[in-house]
């Protein structure tokens, strides 16, 4: 059986003491054991990490890479080349931050919406922002509400984690980081490069 969906992410280890990194270093494990409870492989290029922490990624699942470029926006392109590689029969590619446990189960709800749909690119809505710290909530609704007023759709476009066409994914490939490497343009740029083309896209609350 083809696999139709996979996964690609990244990670860093980083250092222990550090409690941020020291959390998402737990959270990256239950990311792991979620993917791989909805049957969705997924490919990680990872820097700054413990052999003794890639081999137990490895255990639960994940395909690892080490990182060539520095930087998280090489991290991000350098996985996604590779998933591309490595799954050469998935048709579908999600991306999603290595601590985001909750998108695995929903991954599927959004890939059955996106072929129903015809869609290239499939986004998540978020329906609350509870867990996230006032400042941090109120840019993100800010972006949302700039972004669908623009975009004349209900588009929560700051929202990281998304399902991309391997049709598709040359813009995310193809777009000028330029030299300055901006962290999250090559994420979310592409995204309305593709609605402004008019290429199909499918949002899921």
């Amino acid at each position: 059986m083809k696999q139709k969906l996979a996964a690609f992410t990244t990670f860093r280890q980083g250092d222990s003491a550090n409690p941020v990194e020291a959390a998402r270093a737990e959270v990256v494990l239950d990311t792991a054991d979620a993917l791989r409870a909805n049957d969705i492989p997924c490919l990680t290029v990872f820097t700054d990490t413990e052999p003794d922490s890639v081999a137990t990624l490895i255990e639960r699942g994940m395909h690892m890479r080490p990182q060539r470029e520095p930087g998280s926006v090489h991290a991000r392109r350098e996985a996604l080349i590779a998933a591309l590689e490595e799954f050469p029969d998935a048709e579908y590619f999600l991306w999603l931050e290595p601590e985001k446990p909750g998108i695995p189960p929903l991954a599927q709800k959004l890939l059955a919406q996106m072929e129903r749909d015809h869609a290239e690119l499939g986004l998540f809505n978020r329906t609350s922002m509870e867990s996230y710290p006032q400042e941090q909530a109120y840019y993100y609704l800010f972006c949302r509400t700039v972004a669908s007023k623009l975009l004349t759709m209900d588009i929560d476009y700051a929202f990281g984690p998304m399902i991309v066409a391997r049709s598709a994914a040359h813009y995310f490939l193809d777009y000028d980081i330029g030299t300055s490497g901006h962290q999250w343009d090559a994420l979310l740029v592409p995204r309305l490069l593709m609605i402004k083309e008019g290429r199909p896209v499918t949002i899921l609350p």
